[in-house]
Parts: C-alpha cells; structure tokens; sequence
C-alpha cells in the first residue's frame, strides 16, 4: 500500500483541472475496462492531477456494489501514483460505507468522496462522517447544511469538498468555509467562472477527451486572465 498523505499534503494537491472518470460500456452493457483506463491515461498525460470516481459522472446508478470496487481497483491499478485517486461511496448504511472505506484505505486510495448518509436526524449524518474519516481522508459534497458542516471543522481528516448545490449555497459555503477545507467546482468550466477566483480545483470532462482545452483554461486561470477563461468557455 503506499504511504498514505496527510490532508494538508492531500489539499495542495487538490487544483486544476480533475478529471472525472466516467464509465463506459461496451455494446452488451458489461463495463468497458479498457476504455475506463484510456481515459485515466488521457487525463494524466493531460496534465490533470486528480482522478477521481463520483457517483453521477461514473454511473453509479447502473452499477452493483462489487462493480463499484472493482472500478475503484482498476483506477487506483492504472493511475499507479501518478496522479491522487478520489473513490465514492453510494447511500449505503453505516456498516457497508466503514466496510468500504476500509477498503479503499488499504486498496491505497488517496481521498474517499463520502455521499450525505440516509439518516433522518443530522446527529446521524455528523456520525456518518466521523466514522469515515476515523479510516480515511474524506471530501465532502452535494449541500449539506451548515449546521452540520459547523460539526465537523474540528475533524483532521475531512479536508476538501466537491460543491454540487445551488449557485447560491456555492457562494454562501465558499464564503464561509473556503480557508477550512479545499472546493472543487462541480459542472462545467462556466460554473468554475462564477467562482473565480476563490475555487482553483474544478470538475473537467474535457480532461479524459480534450485536455488541451482543460489546460488552456487552467493556465488562463493561473494567470488570472479572465477574458481568456470566457473565450475558452464560449468557443
């Protein structure tokens, strides 16, 4: 197993372009592997320093719990170092959730995206986090609400969040919790634009299929170009 990274080291690391790794599949709906690792190969030699697995982008939905993990094997498998690996939970219960991020801690993922849990009260939900993070370094994402986000500041290993609300919550929890943790945008380049220049971590599908573009805007960024950052995005 490598050695594992601190969630300051984890943080730094955590900018530019991430590329989100969807699943594909072949004609007779069997997951394409080889396609899966052609885009994790695309994204790094790319530039993009994160790869990372997610429920919506790699079609969680349409996968079992074990494809799940073999997916979180082959991109931990093909990325091989090179670039810091995100894995995802689905909305499992506590015992399959600790189970699986036990999992990835020993597979060697570097950061665990942990979904809000199902419980109805938000002392569970705070619970859910804690005993994730207890294995493992957690990102954070959809839009939890601040009271318990305010529960968990004191937690080490809960070190980033992938925002995925309103464009309004974005602002507010950005505003409020942006020294804390690292943000990465979700959507588009457009949406990492309506945060500029607060947010220097962002989703980016062209990374696995046209990294150039995700580059070209990543540098238009670094340079604090916004002309050219909405040129990019236009065009």
């Amino acid at each position: 197993m490598p050695p594992v990274k601190i969630p300051n080291e984890l943080q730094s690391q955590i900018q530019g372009p991430v590329n989100s790794l969807p699943t594909t599949f072949l004609s007779d709906g069997e997951i394409d592997w080889e396609g899966i690792r052609n885009i994790i190969e695309v994204g790094i030699a790319g530039g993009s320093r994160v790869s990372l697995l997610t429920y919506g982008d790699s079609q969680f939905d349409f996968l079992s719990d074990e494809e799940v993990t073999q997916l979180t094997h082959c991109m931990v498998e093909q990325v091989n170092g090179r670039a810091l690996t995100v894995a995802a939970t689905r909305r499992w219960p506590d015992r399959i959730a600790i189970e699986f991020a036990r999992y990835c801690q020993e597979l060697g993922v570097d950061v665990l995206m942990v979904l809000p849990s199902d419980h109805a009260l938000p002392a569970g939900k705070i619970a859910h986090y804690k005993a994730i993070a207890e294995i493992m370094p957690v990102m954070l994402v959809g839009f939890p609400p601040h009271n318990i986000l305010d529960a968990l500041l004191d937690i080490p290993n809960i070190c980033c969040f992938k925002e995925d609300g309103s464009l309004d919550y974005a602002a507010d929890t950005l505003h409020k919790y942006g020294n804390h943790w690292t943000f990465l945008t979700g959507g588009g380049l457009w949406r990492n634009y309506t945060q500029w220049p607060w947010n220097p971590a962002f989703f980016c599908y062209l990374s696995s299929f046209a990294p150039h573009i995700a580059t070209q805007y990543w540098n238009a960024y670094q340079k604090k170009d916004v002309e050219a950052a909405a040129t990019i995005i236009r065009n």
